[in-house]
């Protein structure tokens, strides 16, 4: 490791003026990084003269293309720790203040909309890079490169920290962030940033496959908690104050996590999406912390943010997620790194469509059930109460059917007004699983049905026949067949589901460890122009073609090729011609025999 030291940046100054010293004498390093938010480290060095005078607060660290900012220093008889943040602490310096111009009913808000990344280059460009108060603004910082993330976002801000507000709109919107140094052209560089799908869940690039079984795991530990989870918000905008719920799942006893705040939106209807938007990071940790053997791979083959599968050590099953910070750990006896996954693709959206579970179940006698219960109850064998709620006004607003002569005491309810129906097992309050709103759109939970005709069923979850729906894949009970109609692959998987063979418009693929190994193909290969079937070898050690030999239950090479060895052909070699030539027989005499051809 080589450590250089800088002092610490002003607008006028470079990296090459600011040079403090440079040095090799590191005893150890330890830095997390993060895709969303401030990393920190601590770096212990001996004791020097030099160290001492010079290594204060806010003076840049480089340690091997990481850059750091000092923000403590602690100082013993034989070593120096220094510890702080990465770059992106900076961010952590500012707060988001309001412009002279300022949205109607949200006095003292900084109120954007736009892409994702539009909304943060705005709060970076106000509090960071082009502040009104020049003595705000950070030197030499740039914006580099933007994400879109969402395509339409927005946000309220009001004093708070930068690094928050840009750390909430990256969470909504799955997107990281981080500021890097320039020093070719004396500048830091902002960047939004997106991760790659690197998981089995993909088809389009090899596999990020983290298993004990692959030998690039030496441990995994699982956390889950819900410390910083809030589920029941209570938010006031447009006049009014509003209950905003988390997948709406309306939270009660101690599962009930609630908090209050203001939205600024012109519509009720405005509300949930905001509010969902503010409260983004505060979800419940669902994790794995990895401790890889493959120390190298990071940024080569999988980078932060990245998504990646994980093979739990215990159960077997698979796990994919983001990789929402790693942690590095050099010495001069050891180097470590950990990462950590987190479930990013589900917990950080802020809204989860309903999902329709459709049975289709053909036996006769129990839609015949079904159908009399139907029956019972709509001719009032079973009892029924109708009611007509109306405003202050006495004008009708609200048409209920319930089992109980009270709306408050009902269990079971059909609501209907303007905005739609729906029924609710579980009072008026709801939650309404069965219904259908204004704007045409039907919720359902459960569909019991003989005969289904001339319907496309759309599903995001679910299962049919056996075979569980996961968007636009079907998936075998075992999980080691998968049908995948939006990229026309069909994949056979392992008992661990890991996938051995893919099926697809461009033929068989054979896969090994994540790594296609070779492929049988129509017009693939060397021969892309020509129709006929080919049989590539990718990435694997030979190509052969066996016989079975029933006598001693093996495989029996016949013709083998590896590119050390060549062809190599078992028993009888049979060849009519050669380069076009008719090959002759040569009797040498005492049984030895020659062969050739002639112009």
């Amino acid at each position: 490791m080589v450590l250089k030291a800088f002092a610490p940046p002003t607008e006028l100054n470079s990296f090459q003026s600011s040079l403090l010293f440079s040095t090799d004498k590191i005893i150890s390093l330890t830095y997390t990084k993060k895709f969303v938010g401030t990393g920190n480290f601590t770096l212990i060095l001996p004791v020097k003269e030099l160290f001492i005078e010079k290594l204060i607060e806010n003076v840049l660290l480089n340690v091997d293309n990481d850059w750091f900012v000092v923000n403590n220093i602690k100082r013993d008889e034989k070593q120096i720790e220094l510890s702080g943040t990465d770059l992106n602490g900076w961010l952590d310096l500012r707060i988001t203040v309001f412009g002279k111009t300022q949205v109607s009913g949200a006095e003292g808000y900084d109120v954007v909309k736009g892409t994702t990344g539009e909304c943060i280059n705005h709060y970076m460009m106000n509090n960071a890079i082009s502040p009104t108060d020049k003595n705000r603004k950070l030197p030499r910082l740039i914006i580099k490169q933007t994400a879109q993330g969402k395509k339409d976002d927005s946000y309220m801000a009001r004093l708070q920290l930068l690094s928050e507000v840009v750390g909430n709109l990256c969470k909504n919107a799955t997107i990281g962030y981080e500021i890097s140094a320039d020093v070719e052209n004396n500048q830091f560089l902002f960047k939004t940033i997106v991760g790659t799908d690197r998981s089995v869940e993909q088809n389009n690039r090899p596999y990020v496959i983290f298993s004990p079984t692959y030998g690039n795991l030496l441990s995994a530990t699982y956390e889950r908690g819900n410390s910083d989870l809030l589920n029941a918000i209570y938010a006031t905008g447009a006049g009014v104050t509003q209950t905003v719920y988390r997948n709406n799942n309306k939270a009660a006893g101690v599962l009930r996590r609630e908090t209050a705040i203001d939205v600024s939106v012109s519509t009720i209807a405005d509300i949930e999406d905001y509010t969902l938007n503010q409260v983004s990071g505060n979800i419940a940790n669902n994790s794995y912390e990895l401790d890889v053997s493959a120390i190298n791979d990071f940024e080569v083959r999988y980078f932060l943010g990245d998504y990646v599968t994980v093979a739990d050590p215990k159960t077997g099953k698979h796990w994919t997620a983001q990789i929402e910070e790693t942690t590095l750990t050099k010495s001069a006896t050891e180097t470590k790194r950990t990462l950590t996954i987190g479930d990013a693709k589900t917990k950080l959206l802020n809204k989860i469509q309903n999902s329709a579970n459709l049975t289709i179940n053909s036996n006769a006698s129990k839609t015949q059930n079904v159908a009399e219960h139907l029956t019972d109850l709509i001719t009032g064998n079973e009892g029924g109460y109708l009611a007509i709620h109306e405003d202050e006004k006495g004008r009708p607003f609200e048409l209920l059917i319930m089992d109980n002569e009270d709306y408050r005491l009902a269990q079971n309810i059909w609501r209907w007004n303007k905005q739609g129906w729906g029924h609710s097992g579980n009072g008026y309050d709801g939650p309404y699983t069965l219904g259908a709103t204004m704007d045409g759109a039907i919720v359902a939970d459960l569909i019991t049905a003989g005969t289904l005709k001339g319907i496309e069923i759309i599903a995001e979850k679910g299962k049919i026949a056996g075979w569980t729906i996961k968007g636009n894949t079907l998936v075998s009970n075992d999980g080691t067949f998968t049908i995948d109609s939006a990229n026309n692959c069909i994949t056979v998987n392992d008992a661990n589901n890991i996938p051995l063979m893919k099926i697809g418009t461009d033929g068989i693929k054979y896969i090994r460890s994540g790594i296609e190994i070779g492929s049988i193909g129509i017009t693939k290969g060397a021969e892309s122009e020509t129709y006929g079937i080919t049989f590539n070898l990718k990435d694997g050690d030979a190509m052969t073609w066996s016989v079975y030999d029933k006598s001693q239950k093996v495989y029996v090479n016949k013709l083998r090729y590896t590119e050390s060895e060549g062809l190599n052909v078992s028993n009888n070699f049979t060849c009519n011609q050669l380069f076009g030539h008719d090959v002759t027989d040569i009797d040498l005499g005492n049984g030895l025999h020659a062969w050739g051809y002639s112009e």
